[in-house]
């Protein structure tokens, strides 16, 4: 029978495969945890405003400024390798307590909005209706008047 590699061959090929096996295993540990890990650790949900022609530095601001995810860089990463950074949606975003860094950024890519209640009391004139209404959605008063 023939021998493919010597017994010192071996020990080498050995210690490479179990080389490349635990640097596969560390990278791959490494991505789960940057994905699917839980990076939202709030005390109750919060909402993200996007507004209209914000990009993506000005999503990540406003992250930042609410604290909603613990690591930053996590996201961003997460964002970058899902493409969310080259096309950014404007909306009410619910952030959930628990949440990973995939399932956010999917939410934002897919424009999975929540609903915002608009309350007004009080109102004579559709004037007064429009200033009361814009200053809880996006629209200013001009544009909700010319609806009427």
């Amino acid at each position: 029978m023939i021998q493919l590699f010597s017994k010192p061959n071996r020990r080498y090929l050995i210690g490479v495969i179990t080389l490349v096996v635990i640097t596969l295993l560390i990278f791959g540990l490494k991505y789960y945890n940057r994905m699917y890990m839980s990076n939202v650790e709030l005390e109750k949900d919060k909402f993200l405003f996007i507004p209209t022609g914000s990009d993506f530095n000005a999503v990540v601001d406003s992250i930042k400024k609410n604290n909603l995810v613990i690591n930053l860089q996590s996201f961003t990463e997460t964002a970058n390798v899902l493409g969310y950074s080259k096309r950014v949606k404007p909306g009410c975003y619910r952030i959930k307590r628990g949440m990973s860094d995939r399932t956010l950024v999917r939410m934002l890519i897919t424009a999975t909005q929540s609903p915002i209640k608009v309350t007004f009391n009080n109102i004579r004139t559709s004037e007064q209706l429009a200033g009361k209404i814009s200053k809880q959605i996006e629209a200013d008063s001009l544009s909700i008047i010319k609806l009427f």
